[in-house]
């Protein structure tokens, strides 16, 4: 990811932390019965569309285009997916 610093700094181990707790949350979730009200299909959906409005949200506010042209890839894709599952 090139926005993480290679230096080791503080705040790349905290994002580290982050990722893992978020890996063995989501790991252990389907075992208990929790699971059942965490992973219905309305907050699959709600977290499968806002990450990426936020992200390309954030894309589009930035002077870089690259990070532009990933995210009109990732939803011209998701359009043809929606598209061939729709017919």
């Amino acid at each position: 990811y090139k926005y993480i610093d290679p230096t080791g700094s503080k705040d790349v181990k905290i994002h580290v932390l982050y990722i893992a707790t978020a890996i063995v949350l989501v790991a252990l979730l389907p075992l208990t019965n929790i699971g059942q009200y965490v992973y219905t299909e309305l907050t699959v959906a709600l977290v499968g569309a806002m990450y990426p409005v936020y992200r390309s949200t954030k894309a589009v506010c930035t002077p870089d285009e690259d990070d532009d042209k990933v995210w009109l890839q990732y939803w011209m894709f998701g359009g043809v997916l929606f598209m061939a599952t729709t017919f």
